[in-house]
């Protein structure tokens, strides 16, 4: 009976949890334990490079951009938006900081970053941090029509722990 109900449970929160088509990024089991801390919640897959999204995700993506045309496609990680994503959060457990993330990285036509600027960071390891890994990071570059071309990938994160 309780295995029933286990799955049962586990089934609506799995349906749930498309329902709002959220994507859950889950930390490290606690030690002792199996449960895995929550790190966020996003409105896109954090596992798949952006020509892989379906279209509203990209579309999510391409809002941040502006009135981009529909031609160009900003530079974007080769491998999605986790490997930068989960260390920063994962950092942010111990750091416990406050406050937005703005970072902007521009990106040459094959894929490497040429520098990072951050606007804003809740605090200075925080940024750090973000420099460091968008510059390791290896993304596809933008696309201007056929072409690729240099352009800027945003990452903007807000830490509320």
């Amino acid at each position: 009976m309780n295995r029933i109900f286990a799955a049962a449970l586990v089934l609506i929160v799995a349906v749930a949890a498309r329902a709002d088509d959220s994507f859950i990024l889950f930390g490290d089991e606690e030690l002792g334990s199996h449960i895995r801390a929550e790190l966020g919640v996003f409105p896109v897959p954090l596992d798949k490079p952006i020509h892989e999204m379906e279209a509203r995700h990209q579309a999510i993506i391409r809002a941040d951009y502006g009135d981009m045309s529909k031609d160009i496609q900003p530079p974007f990680p080769r491998l999605g938006l986790e490997k930068l994503y989960r260390p920063l959060l994962q950092a942010n457990q111990q750091y416990r900081d406050r406050g937005e993330l703005i970072a902007v990285a521009t990106v040459d036509t094959k894929g490497k970053v040429a520098n990072v600027a951050l606007y804003k960071t809740p605090s200075t390891r925080i940024g750090k941090l973000a420099g460091q890994l968008i510059m390791l990071t290896e993304f596809e570059p933008g696309r201007c029509g056929e072409k690729a071309c240099n352009g800027e990938f945003l990452l903007a994160l807000t830490f509320d722990p």
